[in-house]
């Protein structure tokens, strides 16, 4: 009988799918998607911003080059 316990409490199995799991894979392409997605996105916003600063500083300028006129 303590061979059959002992058995028992050995029977330790790790399961191992011999088949892909789609949904996973497909999970995962879309969050490497994704992350990708958001890196042009940050990479636009700076390009963005970085052309609003230019053009704020050209109306600035512009000002300035009135005020002095008058």
């Amino acid at each position: 009988m303590s061979s059959q316990i002992s058995n028992n409490n050995n029977n330790n199995y790790t399961i191992v799918s011999a088949f892909q799991n789609l949904y996973i894979s497909r999970k995962l392409n879309n969050m490497d998607q994704a992350q990708v997605m958001k890196r042009k996105r940050e990479d636009w916003l700076r390009l963005y911003h970085k052309m609003l600063k230019g053009l704020e500083m050209m109306i600035d300028i512009q000002r300035m080059v009135k005020d002095i006129k008058n």
